[in-house]
């Protein structure tokens, strides 16, 4: 599995996200914390930062900037698909507001008006 992949799942697990970049750097903390990314890169970074947290911030940092470059070089840019899935989400999220508006107006318009203080019939 890919950074790309998992990033529809983090839009559903973290709706406030509006912006895209702010949904790569959540999918990127994702990562770090898998075993996967331990196992395979965080092990060696540690080794290579020894107690030094800054040096260990840099190397994470050198390694994403160079797989975001990589992913991006062989046409995978995950800004943009970051951008268009939170633009899908918005657009679905905006449907769903505006049929349920639509149905609550549809039941008012059903309604007995005599139920309803103020109405005459």
């Amino acid at each position: 599995m890919n950074l790309e992949e998992t990033l529809a799942e983090d839009i559903e697990s973290h709706p406030e996200i509006k912006e895209s970049a702010e949904l790569v750097q959540l999918g990127l903390e994702s990562w770090e914390g898998t075993d996967h990314f331990q196992i395979l890169y965080g092990s060696k970074m540690m080794g290579d930062a020894g107690d030094d947290s800054d040096v260990l911030q840099e190397n994470k940092n050198e390694f994403w900037e160079g797989y975001l470059t990589g992913r991006k070089a062989i046409g995978i840019d995950i800004y943009a698909k970051a951008k268009k899935l939170l633009a899908a989400k918005r657009k679905k999220t905006l449907k769903a507001s505006l049929h349920s508006s639509k149905r609550k107006q549809e039941r008012v318009g059903k309604q007995d008006p005599s139920g309803i203080q103020g109405v005459r019939r």
